[in-house]
């Protein structure tokens, strides 16, 4: 989701380069004008034509507005899918159940060893029903016994069987 949010900051940034790649042209060819009917109808300074020295700006604002555009666009449509992010460097596991724990870490084992060994925390909030504070209560315990590990991934966890 981040992702998205920077792609629409960067085509906003692109907005403000195009507008000012607009206003730099409109200026420049305005000067150039003015230029030309001061200096008799030639366009010529120290025998370098003003209108070639005037295009360099411009190539290098259309291409920063060029990569900005794509990179934003990328950025907002390009989504990985979520098993393919779950599933990066995870191993599918399953593990016996200890007889030691109780019914709501037997729980979230069997939910573990159903999806192969690794959910997101957010989905085990979902299936079980229980609270955000109850679910991490119960994962710093099963992480205690050394049953699970939990990985950062964005604003979520993933729980992963040991």
């Amino acid at each position: 989701m981040k992702s998205k949010y920077l792609g629409i900051l960067l085509l906003i940034i692109s907005g403000f380069v195009l507008a000012s790649l607009i206003i730099y042209n409109i200026q420049v060819k305005g000067l150039i004008s003015e230029l030309m009917i001061n200096s008799g109808g030639s366009c010529l300074i120290k025998g370098v034509c003003v209108h070639e020295r005037s295009l360099l700006p411009l190539y290098i604002g259309s291409i920063s507005f060029g990569i900005l555009l794509i990179t934003g666009l990328f950025l907002i449509f390009y989504e990985k899918p979520r098993e393919e992010v779950m599933q990066e460097g995870m191993q599918k596991k399953k593990i016996q159940i200890p007889e030691n724990l109780d019914g709501e870490e037997k729980k979230i084992i069997e939910i573990l060893n159903s999806k192969e060994g690794s959910v997101y925390q957010s989905d085990l909030i979902k299936e079980t029903s229980y609270s955000k504070v109850k679910i991490t209560r119960i994962l710093d315990k099963l992480e205690q016994k050394k049953l699970i590990d939990r990985k950062r991934r964005g604003m979520t966890n993933i729980i992963v069987l040991k």
